[in-house]
């Protein structure tokens, strides 16, 4: 009687299935956004409804990318005054 290998995934192929699926994931979403305007039209929208909505989408991903930013600028700031401590600390002493 053999003993089989555990089944293992390897470092590569994790990688490059993550990278799949993530893939995948924005082609889902990209393609679901992509329709709701034809969708509401379809469906008797008015114009206006229509362009309320597509700017309520376009300003919730501008704040989602905007607290992003804000998020990297809080960061940046913090490293810069850790290296700036540690420089006046070692004229210092």
């Amino acid at each position: 009687m053999q003993r089989q290998a555990p089944n293992r995934i390897g470092p590569l192929r994790f990688v490059l299935v993550f990278g799949v699926v993530s893939m995948l994931g924005d082609v889902v979403y990209e393609g679901g956004r992509s329709v709701v305007a034809p969708l509401l039209e379809g469906l008797g929208a008015s114009a206006g409804a229509v362009a309320w909505l597509a700017g309520s989408a376009l300003v919730g991903a501008l704040y989602g990318h905007s607290v992003a930013a804000a998020q990297t600028f809080v960061v940046v700031t913090q490293a810069v005054a850790i290296v700036a401590f540690a420089a006046l600390v070692a004229r210092r002493g």
